[in-house]
């Protein structure tokens, strides 16, 4: 276990911000991060806390460093200080992201360190939604790695130095081939200081291509001209906009340009992750927005407390 040590005030701040915030807090939660009303989530040297019990967003910073400025923290963690208009503007015109864009008007994700969105890159390889972030759930859980701030707990992924300390315990969290790939990650970010880790590092370490990087930047950078593009979100570009599969990426970059990485994560929203078979058969009924409650998704896989 890992306490957070001395900690600062508590400095709170009601968001203006009309934004979906169910989603912005939910997506890609795990239920002890957000539990329908209450989010908490440790970014770098702070707590972030969201309650959303009022009549807009309570959100809160809890500072492990005396120096840290709150609403800064608040800002960066969900981007704040975009609009993300013109992104909206040309999904409200996509004829796949059209309806999301009108039921989620303002969404973004949630900032994550390049070291953790890294391992979530590489436990997506090859595999479907569930089964990654299960593997996902199982590294955090087995490292044992939290932050305790009064009488609240909150489970964190493990540091560079825990992996490689217990590499045996990527075996147990079943991530097969990807175990070796994330000692090699884990001895970069040991070797390496994370602002100087980029495209480049990331894509010379075996076992890590375009998509995995991209979407690591995605995630941790907002470099949201990266196209973390598989097959999966292939096929469906040659689906939706009647291309060639070997020209998708190309028209990919010609519709969203510098959104790509942005269109690309609504789109897993949009269509509940699911396989690629059904997410077609979802766009030809015109199922477009998140609707399945029965088994996790990226939208609501915060409501299965017993499943992860």
């Amino acid at each position: 276990m890992v306490s957070s040590g001395l900690v600062y005030r508590c400095i709170c701040y009601c968001a203006k911000e009309i934004l979906p915030w169910r989603l912005v807090l939910g997506a890609y939660s795990f239920p002890w991060e957000f539990d329908g009303e209450k989010a908490h989530y440790v970014f770098l040297d702070a707590l972030i806390t969201a309650d959303l019990r009022g009549s807009s967003a309570n959100l809160c910073v809890i500072p492990f460093d005396k120096d840290v400025n709150a609403y800064e923290k608040i800002a960066l963690f969900f981007d704040l200080n975009k609009t993300y208009s013109d992104f909206y503007e040309k999904a409200l015109g996509d004829p796949l992201l059209s309806e999301f864009a009108r039921k989620y008007m303002g969404w973004r994700p949630r900032l994550t360190s390049l070291w953790w969105a890294t391992i979530i890159g590489i436990c997506q390889q090859n595999t479907g939604f569930i089964q990654g972030w299960k593997m996902l759930a199982s590294i955090i859980k087995l490292y044992g790695r939290k932050t305790v701030i009064g009488n609240t707990t909150i489970p964190i992924p493990p540091a560079p130095l825990d992996v490689l300390k217990q590499p045996d315990l990527l075996v147990k969290a079943r991530t097969g081939y990807r175990a070796e790939t994330i000692i090699r990650v884990a001895n970069l970010f040991v070797e390496k200081d994370e602002d100087d880790i980029g495209y480049d590092e990331l894509i010379a370490v075996k076992g890590i291509g375009k998509y995995t990087a991209s979407l690591a930047l995605v995630l941790a950078r907002r470099e949201y001209w990266r196209a973390p593009i598989d097959r999966w979100l292939r096929k469906i570009v040659s689906h939706v906009y009647r291309v060639d599969e070997k020209h998708a990426d190309r028209v990919y970059h010609e519709i969203w340009g510098d959104y790509q990485g942005l269109a690309a994560l609504a789109t897993t929203i949009a269509l509940d992750a699911v396989p690629l078979r059904k997410a077609l058969e979802r766009i030809d009924n015109g199922i477009l927005v998140p609707t399945i409650i029965d088994k996790p998704t990226p939208a609501n896989m915060w409501k299965f407390t017993n499943y992860w």
